[in-house]
């Protein structure tokens, strides 16, 4: 039940999977959207990419006691302080137990400020290496298989979950990238988010709340 489809497929029924493909098909995508209601003032997770350059987006992705998940901020011209004034709002009006930022580049300035502002506990920075990505997209993925996790309708999210592809490392990793006209701001802070959900979910602290 906790392994998502495709390496449950391969490792375990021994198909052969294609080399390159697309890593969430838009028929899961699309079953997972739109019939969701969010509670910002049950926030429990908050994932963040920070934009580099170029058309990157500064996007944060709230994830609540109930699995909901929404875009909060989807911005191309968000600077670092804004982001780290943002988060800080966010933790200040809803007590999220946990903010996961990526810290891969800019993101890491990010980091350090929000752990000035809310203090260390609160903030996890992520380096967005291909075991940890690898292993964040597949417990996403697990997660919307199995309905734990549902989206709101938004259609940047949508559409860059929909053009990531994955490829298998000659050491048989997973590494999960975009298309060279494409983006993986809102698919990185929804994977971000969900990672915190499910630690929060693992500690009981979701749990009893579902039960």
């Amino acid at each position: 039940r906790k392994t998502e489809a495709r390496t449950w497929r391969q490792e375990y029924l021994g198909e052969f999977i294609g080399s390159s493909d697309r890593f969430f098909s838009p028929e899961l995508i699309d079953g997972v959207t739109g019939d969701v209601t969010f509670d910002a003032g049950d926030l429990v997770a908050v994932g963040a990419d920070i934009a580099r350059a170029g058309d990157d987006r500064t996007a944060i992705v709230g994830v609540d006691s109930g699995g909901a998940a929404k875009v909060l901020v989807s911005d191309a011209d968000m600077t670092l302080t804004e982001a780290t004034g943002e988060l800080s709002r966010l933790h200040e009006r809803h007590s999220p137990g946990a903010i996961l930022v990526d810290e891969t580049g800019l993101g890491a300035g990010v980091v350090e400020m929000l752990e000035n502002e809310v203090g260390r506990s609160a903030v996890e920075g992520v380096k967005f290496t291909i075991d940890r990505k690898q292993s964040m997209y597949n417990g996403l993925k697990s997660a919307l298989e199995s309905d734990e996790v549902g989206l709101v309708q938004h259609p940047r999210l949508s559409r860059e979950l929909k053009k990531l592809t994955y490829s298998l490392t000659a050491s048989g990793k997973t590494k999960i990238t975009h298309p060279d006209d494409g983006h993986d701001d809102h698919p990185d802070a929804l994977a971000l988010a969900v990672d915190g959900f499910a630690g929060r979910s693992s500690s009981g602290d979701v749990l009893a709340f579902q039960l």
